[in-house]
């Protein structure tokens, strides 16, 4: 009896044949029975390699032409189903390939509709009005513009936001129950576990919280939401953090407003904060698991700045400047010990 063996494929690996099996399966003529049977036991070896797949038939959803790909998802049609949805993807891949270089052009590229971001992924929205959206790591928000409001739910992760000027359409942000309201600003705002932080970097927001079951009442021209109740005002290099109220509005120095917006340069900066602050922040950035497994490093001290996404090198620091120990369970998942302790 035999049995397969699957050695750990590094990322540029996975990503090689991941991009192989997309231009196979967007390719004519449609995938044979053994080749979708080789693609479904390729996606069952590892999480990553689905995850992989997926990211990179993301770029379709950029150009906001985003093509269903039935083979890795569902089971396989019948071979005649199968000839025409080829030739629909084809098409529509073709079409996709050509509005590229309009809809990198145009004002309308972030029109209404929903916006994300995969683990790892940066990506700039640039919406009608001249505002742009910067969506950090595992992001995603609704893009809903009218006449009278410019309205944007922030349904998960961290947005950067640069508004565009225009006194008559105020500029909102909803989040849990958190209401952000600006005219002509720059802010980052980040769903972080039950609480809404709001960072601004220019001009200044109103801060409010709403009555999650009131629904908005009024003619288009005159929409308010019931319920809504004003918190405070934030101005430029200020931060709160709140839930139904801010506790505290605090001031941020320049070296820790860098530290808290490097993610839009694709970097992350630590100045000593508490390793088990520095792994919880990492973990947003990769599909790895990062475990300290060894409570005694909680509270180490760690400082570095480290490209996203290029976390061996952090690794590296840890190991020869902190003497811990890297435990590589998986491709997927690692531990932090102390020397001896594991």
């Amino acid at each position: 009896m035999s049995e397969n063996v699957y050695e750990f494929s590094d990322r540029n690996s996975i990503e090689e044949q991941a991009r192989r099996w997309l231009i196979r399966l967007d390719g004519d003529p449609p995938l044979s029975d053994g080749d979708a049977a080789a693609l479904r036991e390729w996606l069952a070896r590892s999480p990553a390699h689905r995850k992989e797949l997926q990211r990179i038939s993301l770029f379709w959803n950029r150009a906001n032409v985003l093509t269903e790909l039935a083979i890795p998802l569902h089971p396989l049609i019948d071979n005649k189903a199968q000839w025409f949805a080829r030739i629909a993807t084809a098409f529509v891949l073709v079409l996709a390939v050509a509005l590229v270089p309009w809809l990198m052009q145009s004002p309308e590229r972030g029109s209404n509709g929903v916006y994300g971001t995969v683990v790892g992924q940066e990506q700039t929205l640039r919406l009608a009005d001249g505002s742009t959206l910067q969506l950090n790591t595992d992001s995603q928000v609704q893009v809903d513009y009218s006449k009278a409001l410019r309205k944007i739910r922030l349904l998960r992760g961290e947005v950067h936001f640069e508004v565009a000027r225009e006194p008559d359409r105020p500029f909102e942000v909803y989040a849990r129950s958190g209401l952000v309201r600006a005219v002509g600003t720059a802010f980052s705002v980040y769903l972080k576990d039950e609480e809404v932080q709001v960072t601004v970097t220019e001009g200044q927001v109103d801060i409010a919280t709403i009555n999650m079951t009131a629904q908005a009442q009024g003619t288009e021209a005159t929409v308010v939401v019931p319920g809504a109740r004003k918190l405070g005002t934030l101005k430029s290099g200020q931060t709160t953090t709140f839930s139904e109220n801010i506790s505290e509005i605090s001031e941020v120095s320049v070296a820790e407003l860098e530290r808290r917006q490097s993610w839009r340069q694709g970097v992350l900066i630590f100045r000593g904060e508490p390793l088990s602050d520095v792994v919880r922040e990492v973990n947003r950035y990769t599909p790895m698991t990062i475990e300290i497994a060894d409570p005694a490093l909680n509270s180490l001290k760690v400082g570095g700045r480290f490209e996203v996404g290029e976390f061996e090198a952090m690794f590296e620091v840890l190991e020869q400047s902190f003497g811990i120990e890297i435990a590589r369970l998986s491709d997927q998942r690692i531990q932090l010990w102390l020397p001896g302790n594991r």
